[in-house]
């Protein structure tokens, strides 16, 4: 198990996977325009990581758009999968 760059322990074996998550943190906060591109890069390596699908579902979700909300609702599907996968 890694530590990501606020030192919390992860699921990701990946160091490419975890670069990528410390920059979706850090897109996240400063509403980088690329920030999507690293969230592809995270669950591209690791697509059982509970944390991607769930960031992904809140950003879709982030949008208020109505017809959203069936991508909103799989990325929570595809979260508590992986968790139940032990991701």
């Amino acid at each position: 198990m890694m530590q990501d760059l606020n030192g919390l322990c992860v699921t990701l074996d990946d160091a490419e996977a975890l670069t990528a998550w410390n920059a979706v943190q850090r897109g996240m906060l400063s509403h980088a325009a690329v920030t999507p591109d690293h969230l592809a890069i995270v669950l591209d390596r690791a697509p059982g990581f509970a944390l991607g699908h769930a960031v992904r579902g809140l950003s879709f979700l982030l949008l208020a758009r109505r017809e959203l909300m069936p991508t909103v609702q799989a990325a929570l599907a595809e979260a508590r999968d992986a968790v139940r996968r032990g991701g």
